[in-house]
């Protein structure tokens, strides 16, 4: 009974597992990919969001390049959940004072997809000035 009992946990744990397949995110890693099945027949959905690195509960309104085409819901910048095609995204997700962040994925049809991106603070500063008073930055 006992070894019946094992097998049937062994079997309903590894059919709730094999539904999600998870790519996690560590201390090195700039984002994560969580893969699920649309409950909508034929639906393929991407979902964007980016936190901190440094902070990884601080929500970050990003804009994101989608196959080079530009991204942002001014009404609602934490919600970005796209109905999308089945095939491959180049996602560039950008945010003021943050490193951009690169990553390609591939969606099939009734993929939903959720992907976390970890922006890093960008050391360097917006502007770069010379130096006041020669004459090489005289107008």
């Amino acid at each position: 009974m006992n070894k019946l009992l094992a097998i049937i946990c062994s079997v309903f744990i590894f059919c709730s597992c094999a539904s999600i397949q998870t790519e996690n995110v560590n201390s090195k890693k700039l984002y994560s990919v969580d893969h699920y099945t649309s409950a909508s027949y034929g639906s393929t959905y991407l979902n964007l969001q980016s936190f901190s690195f440094e902070d990884k509960d601080q929500l970050i309104p990003a804009a994101y390049h989608i196959n080079n085409i530009p991204f942002y819901d001014i009404d609602n910048p934490g919600n970005n959940v796209l109905s999308v095609l089945p095939g491959q995204f180049k996602i560039r997700a950008l945010a003021i004072g943050k490193e951009p962040t690169e990553l390609v994925i591939e969606l099939e049809k009734r993929d939903s997809v959720v992907v976390t991106i970890y922006l890093k603070d960008d050391t360097e500063p917006l502007h770069k000035y010379e130096k006041i008073g020669t004459n090489d930055n005289a107008h």
